[in-house]
């Protein structure tokens, strides 16, 4: 039996009344150990259906432990912000010119919204890598 959320992901994100509530429906058919799963992951969700709960029904039952997951997700932004900026700045020398530190070039064009794969293309470095610094750079 396939589960609703592998054939329609759409639906648990959604922000619909009707897939909302389809989207919990989808949870009741699951077994029980992949709903207790599903329910546990959703604590660590700021939005999006998980062991049929809604964001709205997760606030509802505990506001503190979901305010706490937001104030996290807003950290976790202004962590990458500043990762992103740093990058920028690293990029340009003092005259203007590109930096030659490939890390920060690799940063750069990751800020500027290239993928991995183009960044990897452009400067020459392995996707790994290209993934790695980006890794890195958000957990700043």
């Amino acid at each position: 039996m396939t589960a609703l959320c592998d054939t329609r992901p759409e639906l648990y994100f959604s922000e619909d009344a009707a897939d909302i509530e389809a989207a919990k429906d989808g949870c009741l058919d699951c077994p029980l150990s992949r709903y207790n799963a599903c329910q546990a992951e959703g604590w660590r969700q700021e939005f999006g259906v998980f062991g049929g709960l809604s964001a709205n029904d997760r606030q509802a039952r505990d506001p503190e432990a979901y305010a706490a997951l937001v104030k996290a997700n807003e950290e976790a932004a202004k962590r990458t912000d500043r990762g992103i900026i740093a990058a920028r700045e690293l990029a340009v020398m003092d005259d203007g010119k590109a930096s030659p530190d490939p890390k920060a070039r690799v940063l750069s064009l990751l800020a500027e919204g290239k993928t991995p794969t183009e960044v990897a293309r452009i400067t020459g470095m392995k996707p790994g890598t290209v993934r790695q610094w980006a890794f890195r750079a958000r957990s700043c």
